[in-house]
């Protein structure tokens, strides 16, 4: 009875004061004065000196903070589900991309053999003789379409001195034209070294026989080949750390009242981030609700009218679609992001992980309701 004498008569000391709960050890001891203060003041009664006011606060702030609450946000598992099914329909979307690009490797891999010869005048005055939507059908049409880039190269360092002499004529303005032509001298300057480097990568891919060619054709699409199907594990990777996620964020979101308290700032930071994130999203949407179609009303001379656009029709629709894919892309980007921080960080401290195994395994008692800190 000593002991929670003087505990007590230390707490009334500095003036019954509210305490800071924000680990298990400040909640043991807040519960150890409040049972203190409770038999002195049943003991003693109004001489104790103790206030009750504050000691029923005390009490509710043990309780507040020796309890569990739930912190998740159904607007960010709203965010995730969203991003989960968007994700899904993305991942579709990249298997099609890998089997695509498997048959453009297959396509390279079956070629006949064949060649094209091709003097480099022929592409002289930009003149397109390949495609880039055909090159891969037969080795000949990828030669003369790599034939006819290096081409394209050559023949574009003349092009660009007469584009900028051609501009330095036609401006008014004293500064611009004084720009033009000093890029029309440098580009002068660089001329003969820049057209034998072009030619002789011409003449070198001219030379190429079947299997150099194939090669290099290969070589391009099993590149391609592997960035689609690395950009395939990213979102299937992400697809599934949100499926799982998701109902870990509903159990990781589960702290004790003295948790909160010490974290309080981190979580208004959270809070932060995540209303700029519904703002700037909010504000994307309203944006795309601004943009308006300018109708056009002619009346012509016999009283009938008719109704056209200003012709920006199609661009305001574009820019529609893009500010609304933004918004998507922000609020479910913001969701994600806040989801798996309070994720990681809550099985960390919400949760004695050392007692819960060692319960389950038997070699450990269980812990107490404050275990976790």
């Amino acid at each position: 009875m000593n002991n929670n004498y003087d505990i007590a008569r230390a707490w009334v000391a500095d003036g019954c004061p509210r305490l800071r709960i924000e680990s298990r050890e400040d909640l043991e001891a807040a519960r150890t004065i409040h049972r203190a203060a409770c038999e002195v003041m049943r003991a003693e009664g109004p001489a104790s000196g103790v206030d009750a006011g504050r000691l029923n606060e005390l009490e509710s702030d043990i309780g507040y903070a020796g309890d569990r609450h739930w912190t998740f946000q159904w607007k960010i598992i709203a965010g995730a589900i969203l991003s989960v099914v968007l994700l899904y329909w993305w991942s579709g979307s990249k298997e099609e991309d890998v089997a695509a690009q498997k048959a453009k490797v297959g396509m390279v891999e079956a070629w006949q053999k064949g060649d094209t010869i091709v003097a480099i005048e022929a592409f002289k005055g930009g003149a397109e003789l390949f495609s880039w939507d055909n090159r891969l059908q037969s080795a000949s049409l990828y030669k003369g379409y790599k034939l006819q880039l290096k081409a394209r190269d050559y023949y574009g360092v003349q092009y660009n001195i007469d584009s900028y002499l051609r501009d330095a004529q036609i401006t008014s303005d004293p500064e611009k034209k004084e720009r033009y032509l000093k890029k029309a001298e440098e580009y002068k300057a660089k001329q003969p070294e820049n057209e034998k480097k072009y030619l002789d990568e011409y003449n070198e891919i001219a030379a190429m026989d079947f299997e150099a060619i194939r090669d290099m054709a290969l070589q391009e699409t099993g590149t391609r080949l592997k960035a689609e199907e690395g950009s395939r594990g990213t979102v299937n990777f992400w697809f599934w750390f949100l499926v799982i996620c998701t109902p870990l964020y509903i159990f990781a979101c589960r702290p004790y009242g003295y948790s909160l308290t010490r974290h309080a700032v981190e979580a208004e930071t959270l809070n932060a981030i995540h209303r700029f994130g519904m703002w700037a999203s909010g504000g994307l949407v309203g944006a795309s609700a601004a943009l308006h179609f300018t109708t056009i009303i002619t009346k012509w001379s016999d009283g009938t009218t008719t109704k056209s656009d200003d012709g920006m029709g199609p661009v305001i629709g574009v820019l529609k679609i893009l500010l609304i894919v933004a918004a998507v892309i922000v609020f479910c980007f913001t969701c994600c992001v806040i989801m798996a921080y309070a994720t990681v960080t809550g099985l960390i401290r919400n949760y004695d992980w050392k007692a819960i195994f060692g319960r389950l395994s038997g070699k450990a008692p269980a812990a107490s309701p404050a275990a976790a800190s």
